[in-house]
C-alpha cells in the first residue's frame, strides 16, 4: 500500500483561530458544516502536534474558499496569510526577522518536512534574488487553491523577514508535482 501524505494539526488549529478572530460571526459553524464527516471530526478538535490526512486539509481549504472567501482570490490569500501567521511560533517569527530569503529557502525542505510527512518532499535551487522550488509526490499539486496556499505561505515567510512579498510564478503543475519560481527584491 502506498504511503499517504499527512499534515500537522497546526493547520487546523490556526484555521479555527483565524475563523474566530477574523471572519464574521457564524463563519466557524459554516465551514464546519461544509466539511465531509471525516474532516469535520478532525477540524472540531485538532491537536497542534497531531498528524492528519492531506485530504482533510484539502477539504478545509476548499470549504474556506467557498464558504468564507466567496471564491475571491484576494480575500482567500488575506485569510490564509492571517491564519498562517497565527500558526507561526514566536521564536520562528523572531528567527525569520533576522534572516535572508536565500538562507531561509535553502532550509525550506526542513521546514516542509516538519509540517508534512509521507511521500511529499521539496528541493530548492537558490540564486541571489530568486529560487526554484520543486514539490514532489504531493497530492493536489494541480489544484489552484493549493497554489494559493503556497503563495500565502511564502508571502508570510517574506513578511516575517521584513521584506515585501515575493513574486511567485507557477512554472509547472501536475497531479503530484509542482514547480514554483520565486523572485524578490534584495532590499528590505
Amino acid at each position: 500500500m502506498a504511503a499517504t501524505s499527512e499534515v500537522k494539526g497546526v493547520y487546523f488549529v490556526s484555521a479555527r483561530d483565524a475563523l474566530v478572530e477574523r471572519a464574521e460571526p457564524g463563519a466557524l459553524a459554516r465551514v464546519t458544516a461544509a466539511l465531509p464527516e471525516a474532516t469535520r471530526r478532525v477540524f472540531e478538535e485538532p491537536l497542534t502536534s497531531g498528524w492528519y490526512p492531506e485530504v482533510a486539509l484539502h477539504d478545509l481549504v476548499t470549504a474556506i474558499w467557498s464558504e468564507i472567501c466567496d471564491r475571491d482570490r484576494e480575500r482567500f490569500l488575506e485569510f490564509l496569510e492571517f491564519a498562517l501567521t497565527l500558526g507561526m511560533k514566536r521564536f520562528f517569527r523572531a528567527l525569520l526577522g533576522v534572516t535572508s530569503p536565500g538562507f531561509f529557502l535553502r532550509r525550506y525542505p526542513t521546514v516542509f518536512s516538519a509540517i508534512r510527512r509521507g511521500p511529499p518532499h521539496v528541493t530548492v535551487e537558490v540564486e541571489r534574488t530568486s529560487a526554484t522550488i520543486h514539490v514532489h509526490d504531493m497530492p493536489y499539486s494541480d489544484d489552484p487553491l493549493y497554489h494559493l496556499v503556497y503563495e500565502a505561505g511564502f508571502n508570510v515567510f517574506f513578511l516575517l523577514m521584513k521584506r515585501t512579498r515575493p513574486r511567485m510564478r507557477l512554472m509547472g503543475a501536475s497531479a503530484t508535482a509542482l514547480t514554483i519560481l520565486l523572485d524578490w527584491d534584495e532590499r528590505r
